[in-house]
């Protein structure tokens, strides 16, 4: 169970879900890539790619920014 404090449930074990970009990040194998509409979703991915030791390069395109896994 937890312990309640003040009306809040303090738990532990509870794990963490993961965000789309990171199951993105996951399934990206190298030479794929992703068109984001803004340049900071486009970092987000890189910085997922980062996270669990890939690569990526992202680039100003024309319809946005689009993300490759390189490594």
């Amino acid at each position: 169970m937890g312990k309640l404090i003040n009306g809040h449930l303090i738990e532990q074990d509870v794990p963490v879900p993961k965000g789309n970009t990171a199951e993105v990040a996951e399934e990206m194998e190298v030479g794929d890539s992703v068109l984001f509409e803004s340049r900071p979703k486009a970092n987000f991915l890189q910085a997922e790619l980062r996270k669990i030791g890939l690569m990526g390069k992202s680039r100003k395109v024309k319809n946005g920014y689009r993300v490759w896994r390189t490594k």
